[in-house]
């Protein structure tokens, strides 16, 4: 009898230990895999601050649906109001995945607006499943600065310095012996003095030069507000053409030639206060200038 109940027993034993097991729903996966993401682009490695880059994501599973999608930059949370995913905006810099997209998606733009300020950055995303497994992508982008010039003083073209200036240096251009283009290169010239037979007072303006376009903005401009030559073409296209400028330190305006575009700040303009003698015609002008370098 006694074999016969521990054979009982064992076999009772057995086939707890077997219900235990089998109910081990918690279990880990064996050899489960990782989700995996991938990226395509087509922007250059050097923009310039306040540009828009956009990422192609594809996410595809692992052994568990996806979960989550986390966007930094330089490794710290890229805020809500800088970029989309699919077109939409998102909650947090880490959001939950939804729908058919738990399973797997292919080419989800991410768009994201670069910094005003110029610098070097990594843009990374990271793909979680719900098993907390992750891949994780980056790209590194430089931006660039405008060219933000202060130029040469600009001369009275009248005057003994016979005033003109380009823009892309900033320099000051010397009055020439050549009939036809007497200030070659030079974007601007100063405007002279009236024609008054007994004064001849400043005029305190400029006028364009060879090809170059001159244009007044639509709208009031703030300088220190515009960041990259996009905007500056934009201002650009929506401005009135202008032939002469009265001179107005403040003064924003913008120019094109050559397919180049400046947003100028006129910062100061100053008459000599003479009308004649050989000290006058002295009077001056200087510039702020922007451009893309």
């Amino acid at each position: 009898m006694k074999k016969i109940f521990g054979y009982l027993n064992l076999a009772l034993f057995a086939a707890t230990t077997l219900f235990i097991t089998s109910c081990g729903d918690d279990e880990p996966i064996v050899n489960a895999t990782a989700p995996s993401i991938t990226e395509s682009h087509d922007f250059a490695a050097t923009m310039e601050p306040g540009d828009t880059i956009t990422l192609k994501i594809s996410g595809v599973k692992g052994s568990s649906s996806l979960k989550t999608i986390a966007v930094a930059e330089n490794d710290a949370p890229l805020g809500v109001d800088r970029f989309t995913f699919g077109g939409a905006n998102q909650v947090s810099s880490t959001f939950l995945l939804g729908g058919a997209d738990t399973s797997g998606f292919s080419e989800k733009v991410l768009s994201i607006k670069l910094p005003a300020a110029a610098g070097s950055y990594k843009y990374s995303v990271t793909l979680t499943d719900s098993k907390s497994k992750t891949d994780k992508i980056s790209v590194d982008v430089t931006t660039v600065a405008l060219e933000d010039i202060s130029s040469d003083t600009l001369y009275n073209s009248l005057g003994p310095l016979q005033g003109g200036l380009e823009f892309f240096g900033g320099t000051h251009v010397w009055k020439g012996s050549d009939a036809n283009n007497p200030w070659k290169g030079a974007h601007i010239v100063d405007n002279g003095n009236s024609g008054d037979a007994s004064n001849h007072p400043w005029k305190g303006e400029i006028i364009r030069h060879e090809n170059t376009v001159l244009r007044k903005p639509a709208t009031n401009v703030t300088f220190a507000d515009v960041i990259n030559s996009k905007q500056i073409k934009a201002l650009h296209a929506a401005g009135t053409d202008i032939e002469t400028l009265k001179l107005t330190p403040g003064g924003v305006f913008t120019a094109e030639r050559d397919g180049i575009y400046y947003l100028v700040k006129v910062t100061d303009a100053q008459d000599d206060g003479k009308n004649s003698g050989d000290n006058s015609n002295l009077d001056w002008s200087k510039y702020e200038i922007k451009h893309k370098k």
